[in-house]
């Protein structure tokens, strides 16, 4: 009792101590007896507890259908946890909510909490703008799904985080969680899923409400030796199989306290659909958001000051980038490719455009103009393409039959110097490449500097890309190795905010 921090008396088991265990058997949902039964002592030594108990919420990475809503009520379930989205293509097909899964929910009288995770399994994934592109993230598809204003939302921590790393990097991983939201209106509250010490920290830090607690990972450093956090809403204690037939499906159990109860009715679902023209209503708010998304990972609107300023501001960027609006839209149609996708690597790569970049520019020109030095290519223009990537990419794109036009060979200086011409002055043929750089992306950058393994090769673009499959696709566009993954991680969060503008405007196109 003393060490899940209940006050009582070493010695015999008085009536104080059975008044103490009452109250700690009413906390963790036990049968209140009084007594130190096995239920009880079970709760106290170990995390999951008394694995035999059933739960009247569940959590699981399999559809639910009729025949499994009828298993899951049978066996005594209202609530229960599905996941906003699933980062893979291939593993675990029906992990995400699928289609018309949450009227099926609805129909059968149960109810159902969301779960956001994504590969967020170390330390490294955690942080102040991973968590801002968390937040937006499921916000997005907490829409996309029909979820009402006034769900709350778990963010999974998956993994045996250590004291130390709750400092560094899963408290500010929430602060950004916080952050996003709020600058979505609200809509949605925060909940923590995680171990003991985990979910504990993150609510004693304001940023959640209530917990989800993987107790079942009792060999987390984070769930020995801690108590049930005092928010916990759901409480995971073991994997079983219910029912037979179409209606058997694996679930891991989860004790209930009432302090969450999902959501029980659903708007319509937002399928997804092309991107349209973007609504100039809506133009103020988008600024604004990025604006205030790049400020809290350290980019000033004006651009900065000393080694680290950047030569365009946020509002010319932005302007720059929109004002091509009616071209990304049609690319993004013709290419079945997210606009979110082009605006955000453009919008990145101008933003960080510096006196050094420009000053590589001005050597290639040198070479190429002038026959000084050695320089004959460099990344350039709004969105930081080489001579070499543009023709590489054109290249692709003409044998696949996305574009029309004549193949150039980047070995020539002559080409080389043609396309970065291009790439450095004319910022449509840019935001008309970067789009082109994408579908290279897709086919692994044939010919590109790759990792000495190379890059695999996606599945065709699509507007159902997972969101490892949209973090892919970013980070190609840089490179690869740790800055690429880093800066990757960071656009993430502005392709969100993109992606929740667009999707608004696709929404209200058709009424």
């Amino acid at each position: 009792m003393i060490l899940n921090q209940r006050s009582v008396v070493f010695g015999n088991f008085t009536s104080a101590v059975s008044t103490a265990v009452n109250g700690f058997q009413s906390f963790a949902k036990l049968p209140v007896t009084g007594k130190g039964d096995f239920s009880t002592w079970a709760s106290l030594l170990v995390s999951y507890g008394d694995q035999s108990r059933n739960g009247e919420a569940c959590d699981g990475v399999t559809k639910i259908t009729d025949a499994r809503a009828a298993t899951l009520k049978a066996a005594g379930v209202k609530y229960i946890g599905r996941y906003l989205t699933n980062p893979s293509a291939t593993s675990l097909p029906e992990k995400a909510i699928q289609p018309g899964e949450l009227a099926t929910i609805a129909s059968n009288g149960l109810r159902c909490f969301p779960i956001y995770q994504t590969y967020g399994r170390d330390a490294d994934g955690f942080n102040y703008p991973a968590g801002r592109a968390a937040g937006q993230a499921a916000a997005n598809a907490a829409l996309d799904h029909g979820f009402k204003p006034g769900t709350r939302i778990f963010f999974a921590v998956d993994f045996d985080a250590l004291d130390h790393e709750v400092t560094s990097n899963v408290l500010s991983h929430f602060k950004g969680i916080v952050d996003a939201l709020a600058a979505d209106g609200g809509r949605f509250g925060i909940g923590v899923y995680g171990p003991r010490n985990v979910c504990t920290r993150v609510g004693e830090a304001g940023h959640s409400t209530a917990s989800f607690v993987s107790d079942m990972s009792s060999g987390f450093s984070g769930n020995f030796g801690y108590p049930l956090p005092a928010d916990w809403a759901y409480d995971q204690i073991v994997t079983r199989t219910f029912g037979s037939g179409t209606g058997a499906i694996e679930i891991d159990v989860n004790i209930a306290s009432g302090r969450d109860t999902g959501q029980g009715a659903f708007n319509a679902p937002r399928p997804p659909r092309a991107d349209v023209a973007f609504d100039g209503s809506f133009l103020n708010a988008l600024a604004e958001d990025l604006s205030r998304y790049m400020r809290s990972i350290g980019y000033e609107d004006d651009g900065g000051t000393g080694a680290d300023a950047r030569l365009f501001t946020h509002i010319q960027c932005f302007e720059t980038i929109m004002s091509h609006d009616a071209q990304t839209t049609q690319l993004s149609r013709s290419y079945s490719m997210r606009k979110a996708l082009i605006q955000t690597s453009a919008y990145w790569e101008m933003r960080h455009y510096d006196l050094i970049d420009q000053g590589v520019d001005h050597q290639v020109a040198s070479y190429h103009l002038n026959g000084i030095g050695i320089v004959k290519d460099s990344s350039t223009g709004i969105g930081q393409i080489s001579g070499e990537v543009g023709i590489r990419a054109w290249n692709h794109c003409i044998d696949k039959g996305f574009v029309t036009g004549t193949r150039t060979d980047p070995t020539k200086d002559a080409d080389l110097w043609r396309m970065w011409q291009k790439v450095n002055k004319d910022n449509a043929f840019t935001m008309r490449t970067v789009p082109l750089i994408h579908l290279w992306g897709v086919a692994g950058k044939p010919g590109g500097k790759n990792p000495p393994a190379g890059e695999t090769t996606l599945r065709p673009m699509s507007l159902a890309y997972t969101e490892g499959e949209i973090f892919e696709i970013i980070r190609r566009y840089q490179g690869w190795g740790d800055q690429a993954e880093t800066d990757a991680a960071k656009r993430m969060g502005l392709y969100h905010i993109f992606e929740k503008y667009n999707n608004l405007v696709r929404q209200l196109a058709v009424g």
